[in-house]
């Protein structure tokens, strides 16, 4: 879904971009609608900040992340854009 997004996105713009996602990604339940507006928002001011240089490039990195908190199962495990 996320290479799809940033696709379609600069589909016809000069704009590089690289979208990293390990192959060990944790799977994740999101509403999808919800996660390509997101993802549309973040590209979409990426653009932005990008079309102002000649050098610019947009990375879209994906990785797991652990979290330990007193509050919440210490194995409870999620991941990160």
């Amino acid at each position: 879904m996320a290479a799809r997004t940033v696709q379609s996105l600069l589909k016809g713009s000069d704009i590089q971009y690289r979208v990293d996602m390990p192959d060990e990604l944790w799977p994740c339940r999101v509403d999808p609608q919800l996660m390509a507006r997101a993802l549309e928002y973040v590209i979409i001011n990426a653009c932005e900040a990008v079309s102002q240089r000649k050098d610019g490039m947009i990375v879209l990195a994906f990785q797991n992340l652990s979290i330990e908190s007193i509050e919440k199962d210490p194995d409870d495990n999620r991941s990160k854009i």
